[in-house]
C-alpha cells in the first residue's frame, strides 16, 4: 500500500492511496474555516457535500457559538487570519499511514484562536476507510466559552434510502437525533451501491450527543459539550472517521469503536 500526495499550494491537499483517491483538505484563506471535500469510499464514491444551504460543508470541526466569557451577549464571529495560512506538513512514509498537520489562526478583534488540524489516514482494510482527526484549540488571547453546535459536522452527498443509527441500537432521524450515544452512522445508496459514514467521538471527548438529519438531508454533528479557554488554555477533541461500502446491517461499527476506546490502554 502507498500514499501519494497532490497539493495546490494555498489552497489544497488531496491524499491517494494506491492511485486511489481517499480525501481532499481544503484550507483555502476565503473559506471560513478549513474542510474536508470530496471524501471517498473504498470504491471510489464520494460521501461529502461541499454545498449546503444551512450546514457546514463536507467534514468540518464547527466552533459553535462562541462567546465573550465575561460578556455572554456578545457573540463573537471568528476569521481565519489571512496571513497566518500556509501549508500543512503531510507525512507519508514509505509504509505505513499518511499524517497531515495544519494550523490556523483564527481572529477577532482582541480575540486571537490558534486551531491545529491533525488527520491519520490508514491503509484500507476490509471494505473499510478508517482515519482519525483532532482538533487542538488554543486561546492565544482574550476568554472564550464555545457554545451550542460545537464538534465535528459531516454533510453528506444525496443518497436514496439515507438512514442514521446510533451505538444504542436507535434507528431514524426521530429516534437519533439530540440523542447521547457513543456513535453514529448514516448510510444510504450512492449509484447503486450501499455505502456509509460513521462518525466515532473518542470517549476522551466527554458526553456527546448526536444532531443528525437523514429525512431531507444527510447530516451529523457530534456535539461536545460547553467549554471555556481562559488565555493560554488548550481543548483537545479526537475523532475516528470510518467510511465503508455497505449498509448498517453488513459492518459492525461497533468494533471499530470498541478498538478505538482502547487503544493506549
Amino acid at each position: 500500500m502507498a500514499f501519494e500526495l497532490a497539493k495546490v499550494e494555498g489552497k489544497a491537499v488531496s491524499i491517494t492511496e494506491d492511485s486511489r483517491s481517499v480525501l481532499t483538505f481544503s484550507y483555502d484563506k476565503s473559506e471560513l474555516q478549513p474542510f474536508f471535500h470530496p471524501i471517498y469510499t473504498p470504491n471510489g464514491k464520494v460521501v461529502t457535500d461541499g454545498i449546503s444551504d444551512k450546514n457546514l460543508i463536507g467534514l468540518c470541526f464547527s466552533s459553535g457559538t462562541v462567546k465573550d466569557s465575561k460578556n455572554w451577549e456578545s457573540v463573537i464571529q471568528l476569521g481565519i487570519d489571512p496571513t497566518s495560512v500556509q501549508d500543512p506538513t503531510v507525512l507519508i512514509p514509505n509504509e505505513g499511514n499518511a499524517r497531515l498537520i495544519h494550523a490556523t489562526i483564527l481572529l477577532y478583534e482582541g480575540y486571537s484562536v490558534s486551531q491545529q488540524y491533525i488527520v491519520t489516514v490508514y491503509p484500507l482494510k476490509n471494505a473499510a476507510r478508517v482515519f482519525d482527526l483532532t482538533i487542538v484549540t488554543h486561546q492565544i488571547s482574550g476568554s472564550l466559552t464555545f457554545d451550542d453546535n460545537v464538534g465535528l459536522s459531516f454533510q453528506a452527498v444525496e443518497m436514496e434510502h439515507r438512514k442514521v443509527a446510533d451505538s444504542n441500537n436507535r434507528i431514524g432521524e426521530s429516534e437519533v437525533d439530540g440523542k447521547e450515544a457513543d456513535w453514529v452512522t448514516l448510510c444510504g445508496i450512492v449509484d447503486n451501491t450501499a455505502v456509509g459514514v460513521a462518525m466515532l467521538p473518542h470517549p476522551d471527548n466527554g458526553i456527546t450527543s448526536f444532531k443528525v438529519e437523514d429525512a431531507y438531508n444527510g447530516y451529523m454533528l457530534a456535539q461536545t459539550p460547553m467549554f471555556t479557554l481562559d488565555s493560554n488554555a488548550t481543548y483537545t477533541l479526537k475523532y475516528r472517521l470510518i467510511v465503508y461500502v455497505g449498509d448498517l446491517f453488513t459492518t459492525n461499527i461497533d468494533d471499530y469503536y470498541q478498538e478505538y476506546a482502547n487503544e493506549g490502554h
